[in-house]
């Protein structure tokens, strides 16, 4: 398969350097280049050169999606289509040409007249449309390119999601092996009458409910599995892809929430695209001045008469503002110009909001994955290996010291939840804040 163009990726998106801005922000174009280029066809070949090549990483996840999800492809034909209609709205209406010919009743000869008219008022605002074109495809630029961060967004968390649940599942077979063993153990000594049928049931309940616990990870497996695939544009072919390694550790060190507020306010995508439409409503209130002059044509006039003089020059046909004089068109320019400043007010705060909740959340988990990473699981397997040794000496049962195992299972599978959030919180904060962070080697 070969491209006809090349994107870079930075962590999985599509970049374009901003002068001044420490981060990467998406590139719409460049993003739209490549998926394009893709069909059906090269999507298959695609897709079996290196959808199971290599294990899958985040970043080739999202790269992979993009190539593949028709989804995605279908938004951003919508750039062409609309680019297209905006570059139509831009445009002076077409000039009218009209003409007739008329005969006497009696006599010889014709009488022509041909004449032509253009609208006034799309000659006079022609500079300003122009302007309100360009912001308008700007906008749509900001607008679609916030759908792809949105949906880079999916893509890692649905990565994410497949590696904890895949992790799990290897925890909760481990705690089924152990329960199991116990269970096995008990039936043997409950055989040799050194324990009571109390304690037989107990173990065997046990077994039970880890085995149930292993059967619903491999369900949430299957699923992840499939909603990845899913956003991968593969929903209905093999889903046998492996997933690179396990969820990685958590980064050394995170950006500071006055810098991601910071960077969210001045280049989230979507706020851009607000600031436009404030900037083509104070256009259209501008234009909106002009709209009484809307019914007016200017032109040209030749007519042949019978005697075959001619008579020509220029004509005007203007309607007269008896009923609508045009001031409820700059009214409710003006009310949209408002309605367009409110709702980049509470787009900014909501922004503003997200990246606070995200960069809570994603502290919240660092800190638990800390605490379960440097102090619960090395106290836990402390833990088993002192009751090992108590166990060799024949001081505690091994029922206490599977049951201690189980325990260190669980604070690890605990560990996995927390990095799963870390870095699922992690890339909602890229979305928030419409950069990619720094990853650390």
């Amino acid at each position: 398969m070969k491209l006809k163009t090349t994107l870079f990726y930075k962590h999985g998106i599509g970049c374009l350097r901003k002068k001044g801005s420490v981060g990467m922000k998406i590139s719409l174009l460049a993003v739209t280049a490549v998926v394009l280029m893709v069909g059906p066809a090269d999507a298959e070949e695609f897709q079996g050169a290196t959808l199971y090549s290599e294990p899958l990483t985040a970043q080739s996840a999202v790269e992979i999606a993009f190539r593949n999800n028709p989804r995605l492809k279908a938004k951003l034909e919508g750039l062409g289509v609309s680019s297209a209609e905006i570059a139509r709205a831009r445009l002076p209406r077409n000039p009218v040409v009209s003409g007739s010919i008329r005969y006497p009743k009696h006599g010889d000869g014709e009488n022509t007249e041909i004449s032509i008219e253009q609208n006034f008022l799309s000659l006079l605002l022609f500079p300003v449309k122009s302007q309100v074109a360009g912001a308008q495809y700007r906008q749509l630029e900001y607008r679609l390119s916030q759908e792809v961060a949105d949906f880079t967004f999916e893509v890692k968390k649905a990565y994410y999601a497949v590696l904890a649940a895949e992790q799990k599942l290897t925890m909760r077979q481990a705690v089924f092996e152990t329960t199991e063993a116990a269970a096995e153990l008990a039936k043997r000594q409950r055989e040799a009458g050194n324990v009571n049928e109390f304690f037989l049931q107990n173990e065997i309940a046990v077994s039970l409910e880890s085995k149930l616990a292993m059967a619903q990870a491999q369900t949430q497996v299957k699923l992840q599995r499939q909603h990845l695939s899913e956003l991968l544009g593969f929903p209905r072919r093999r889903n046998d892809w492996k997933l690179s390694g396990e969820l990685p550790s958590i980064q050394l060190n995170d950006s500071a929430l006055e810098d991601l507020s910071k960077t969210a306010f001045n280049d989230r995508l979507d706020l851009l695209a607000a600031r436009k439409e404030v900037e083509i409503q104070k256009k259209n209130v501008f234009a909106g001045r002009f709209g009484i002059l809307d019914d007016v044509d200017v032109g040209y006039q030749r007519e042949n008469e019978l005697d075959g003089g001619r008579l020509q020059g220029p004509q005007i046909r203007a309607g007269v503002p008896i009923f609508d004089l045009g001031r409820n068109a700059v009214l409710g320019a003006g009310a949209r110009l408002r309605q367009s400043e409110f709702e980049l007010a509470a787009l900014e705060n909501q922004v503003l909001s997200e990246v606070t909740i995200a960069h809570d959340r994603l502290f919240a988990a660092r800190n638990t994955a800390e605490e379960y990473s440097h102090s619960i699981i090395p106290a836990k397997s402390k833990i088993v290996e002192e009751m090992q040794k108590h166990q060799n000496y024949m001081l505690i049962g091994v029922y206490t010291l599977l049951a201690a195992k189980r325990d260190e299972i669980n604070a690890r599978e605990e560990y996995i939840d927390s990095l799963k959030e870390y870095w699922t919180s992690r890339s909602e904060l890229e979305r928030a804040t419409g950069q990619t962070l720094p990853l650390e080697k």
